[in-house]
Order: structure tokens, then C-alpha cells, then sequence
């Protein structure tokens, strides 16, 4: 039986694989990792392309920084940015910026979430980017709409932005500008250099 991927799916996967390098990913890692079907998170995130990825794993990660502080209904997630990119062991890292906003019992929250996946040793196992040795958490959650400000600082310790540190090749890259502009109501003001 074949299975059809989504045009989207596969419109995208012809344009990253114009970008992997010699020594990145296989064929076989590239379908296995970079063409998720899509599912109930994507299908309502459509303003911009999206990487491929598993957006429910995604969801899933994040969840686990919400509850059981919160009692989390209407959760809506979108993606701001993305990245793909691979050290020299080769160590290949996806990092993502989402932005969520859910009921809770305490009224309304919005959070602010840097997170990353290993995907080949853990392809649906997504995390908050926090180091477990520093004060700062890279999920915020918040009560009142973030701004570009919050977004900014929640990653301003790392080289999220660029340039990329030298033992990293960036594969792919993106910021969301339009979903970006709905859900924080600012144009970004960076980009991937």
C-alpha cells in the first residue's frame, strides 16, 4: 500500500533537501524525520510552511511544562521558528520557538516555549531547551500576550539567531514572519543570518 504525503509535506521536503550537506542525513533519515503526515496541530497552522516535523510530538513536549501546575483547556500551539542543524559528531538537533495560549483555572495563559528534539536518537521526544545547571527556564508562561520582547529575551542566552556557533552546520531555517505577526501582533525583528 503507498501512502500519500501532503503536498505541503512534499513541497518542502524538495526544498530542504536542496540544503543538506555531504556528510548530513540519508535519504532514509531525511523521509524518516522531515515528513510527518499531517495531524490536528498542523492542519491549524497553515499560514506559513512548517518543517515536517511531528507537530504533535511537539505538543506533547510542551504539555509536559503546563500541567499539573495547570488545569489546561483550548490549548492553541503555533510555531514561530525553526531550525535544523548538526555538529561534527554528528549530533543532529531540531529546535523550535512556540507560542501557546490555553484556559486554565486561574483564567487565561499564554507561554513562550524554546524547545529542542534529537531526532535521531529520539525523534518523538521533544524537550524545553533549559540547561539543567543555570536559574532561567526557556517555557514561560504568562499572563497577559507576549511581545517581541518576551520572545527575544527567552532566547537572548543562546545563539538561537546566529551566527551559529562554528562546530554547527545550520541545514534549514526558518521564521514564521506571518504566523509570527498573528499571534504576538509584531513583525519579528530578526532573522537567520
Amino acid at each position: 500500500m503507498t501512502r500519500r504525503l501532503h503536498p505541503l509535506i512534499v513541497s518542502f521536503a524538495a526544498a530542504l533537501a536542496t540544503t543538506w550537506l555531504a556528510r548530513g542525513l540519508t535519504d532514509e533519515e531525511r523521509l524518516k524525520f522531515y515528513s510527518a503526515p499531517p495531524d490536528k496541530w498542523s492542519e491549524v497552522d497553515k499560514l506559513d510552511p512548517l518543517p515536517g516535523w511531528s507537530y504533535e510530538a511537539m505538543v506533547r513536549g510542551l504539555q509536559q511544562y503546563l500541567e499539573p501546575r495547570n488545569k489546561v483547556e483550548n490549548l492553541r500551539v503555533r510555531l514561530l521558528a525553526w531550525k535544523i542543524e548538526e555538529d561534527r559528531r554528528p549530533l543532529l538537533i531540531d529546535s523550535a520557538i512556540l507560542w501557546a495560549s490555553f484556559d486554565s483555572q486561574d483564567g487565561k495563559r499564554w507561554v513562550l516555549s524554546h524547545c529542542f528534539r534529537h531526532p535521531r536518537e529520539y525523534p518523538d521526544l521533544w524537550a524545553d531547551s533549559t540547561p539543567m545547571d543555570v536559574r532561567y527556564s526557556e517555557t514561560l508562561v504568562l499572563t497577559r500576550p507576549p511581545t517581541n520582547a518576551d520572545v527575544y529575551g527567552l532566547v537572548s542566552h543562546s545563539q538561537y539567531w546566529g551566527p551559529s556557533d562554528p562546530e554547527y552546520t545550520v541545514h534549514s531555517a526558518r521564521v514564521r514572519d506571518k504566523t509570527w505577526l498573528r499571534v504576538i501582533h509584531e513583525s519579528p525583528t530578526r532573522s537567520f543570518k
